[in-house]
């Protein structure tokens, strides 16, 4: 498969996918109610699981090696990351920045830009390697997850309405999907 530029992973290929699923659950004969615990369901496993594998793999990557890997693999571990791959994610040299997707251990992934790992000084990627680490441990994607589920509470609870008016679920989903 080619890759995708990360544009378009993170915004246009896991939110069709995402919709793709949901609308199969929608098409299903069972009562409303189910079809929203099944909806949720659906959102929750691609979350947690799917998206950021779909993303790690859409991302131009390599891994590390020689003496930089072992660093690095000693600093995750010390942070209390065990095993989390430390990737280094290829811009070129055209971008400094970092990134940890995924907030389960056998889906995340800390991606480091060839840029920052070629021109930063150890101690100040260490830095940026801790950065990213903290948001792994102290929850912060799960947090800003669960301040979107009033959101998701009151779609659903509008569910059986949409379900009287075909055509509105779709554009619904993706409303609740731009708002969170």
């Amino acid at each position: 498969l080619p890759k995708l530029s990360f544009i378009s992973a993170i915004s246009i290929l896991p939110i069709v996918l995402l919709l793709g699923l949901i609308d199969v659950v929608q098409m299903l004969p069972i009562e409303p109610t189910y079809r929203s615990a099944a909806t949720a369901l659906i959102v929750i496993l691609f979350i947690v699981s799917a998206l950021p594998w779909l993303v790690s793999q859409s991302i131009g990557h390599s891994t590390l090696s020689g003496k930089k890997k072992k660093w690095i693999d000693e600093l995750t571990e010390r942070a209390g990351l065990g095993n989390t791959p430390v990737k280094i994610w290829r811009t070129n040299y055209r971008n400094m920045n970092a990134m940890a997707i995924g907030f389960i251990s056998p889906f995340r992934t800390l991606f480091l830009s060839d840029q920052l790992v070629a021109e930063l000084p150890p101690k100040q990627l260490a830095m940026v390697l801790l950065h990213e680490a903290s948001h792994l441990k102290r929850q912060h994607l799960p947090i800003r997850l669960l301040c979107t589920i009033p959101i998701w509470v009151t779609a659903a609870a509008f569910s059986p309405w949409l379900e009287q008016h075909q055509g509105i679920a779709s554009l619904t989903t993706v409303m609740c999907m731009v708002l969170t």
